[in-house]
């Protein structure tokens, strides 16, 4: 089977590329704007600026996809509101026009190809705390990324009903860390200032409101759920989490705890202006649906990443 990765850079992207090289029976495309830092993938493509559909329909033809995934994404919600434009460019619109270049494939190589499509948490940002997410949840979006996420995922639900030809699967995942993951997200930014704070050149870590509540797994199991639906072909949608709640201060506590520091308190300030606005505070997934059709499962517990993410091993 052709698999061609979008976005084969990034954290997720990345470990996906690695998994599923290792698979004899793959052969894996791995497309990004920029290399991959982590690794050197067997059969790299450099996507530039152009991504429209009669590009993307090339790309899918010329290496005989099957199965198309898409991870290209501006997925920092501070940065989707400070740029809604380009948001919108990249987690909507490109989207949209991805399922139309798959389509055009699809009938010039005369085979039925599968996009999956990497959806977020964020859809749901704008229900009450505490709430339980599963497939069946209506799309409640609450800040721009959410809300791109969710028309694009609404296309191609669209799409998917007036063309029985279109195959999608859509995986809705929640947070997911790694050492891999870049430094504009809070998790990275707490193990890499613990790390300075230990080493004697930082004095503080600011952050905003650490009472903030995730269901948070580690990046590389999400890969592997992934890699074995596009395997499988299932098609559908599936909620990736680990159903679990831990705080950012949990965050913080185990990471200072990592270096030998135990009176974390005294290391934090608060910064009202770190403090996000409508806050998808404590939303949890429900992956039953997941772990039923695929047998799949975390591996990787909360401490266990926050201690993967403060050794800093990729």
């Amino acid at each position: 089977m052709n698999l061609l990765i979008l976005g084969a850079s990034g954290q997720t992207g990345s470990y996906l590329a690695e998994i599923l090289e290792k698979d004899s029976e793959h052969a894996v495309y791995s497309a990004s704007r920029g290399p991959n830092p982590f690794f050197v993938p067997s059969n790299y493509i450099s996507i530039d600026s152009d991504l429209s559909i009669s590009t993307m329909s090339r790309m899918i033809n010329e290496v005989r996809a099957d199965v198309v995934i898409n991870l290209i994404s501006l997925s920092s919600v501070y940065e989707c509101e400070k740029n809604p434009s380009l948001s919108e460019s990249i987690n909507r619109n490109f989207v949209e026009d991805l399922a139309n270049a798959v389509l055009i494939s699809q009938e010039s190589m005369s085979k039925q190809i599968l996009l999956f499509q990497c959806s977020s948490s964020e859809m749901y940002s704008n229900l009450q705390p505490h709430s339980l997410i599963s497939e069946s949840t209506e799309l409640n979006p609450g800040t721009v990324y959410g809300v791109h996420k969710a028309k694009a995922l609404e296309y191609l639900r669209a799409t998917a009903s007036s063309k029985p030809e279109f195959l999608y699967t859509s995986g809705i995942l929640f947070n997911h860390e790694s050492p891999r993951r870049s430094s504009n997200f809070v998790s990275k930014k707490i193990s890499s200032s613990v790390r300075e704070i230990a080493a004697g050149r930082l004095k503080n870590l600011e952050l905003g409101d650490i009472s903030v509540l995730r269901d948070w797994s580690y990046a590389p199991d999400f890969a592997q759920g992934i890699a074995n639906l596009v395997g499988l072909r299932k098609r559908g949608e599936f909620i990736f989490a680990s159903g679990k709640l831990h705080s950012i201060e949990e965050f913080c506590d185990l990471s200072f705890q990592f270096f030998g520091i135990r009176n974390y308190r005294d290391f934090i300030c608060s910064n009202p202006d770190f403090v996000r606005k409508n806050n998808n505070n404590g939303l949890v997934g429900d992956s039953s649906k997941l772990r039923k059709e695929i047998n799949w499962e975390p591996k990787v517990g909360f401490a266990d990443l926050v201690r993967a993410m403060c050794s800093d091993l990729t």
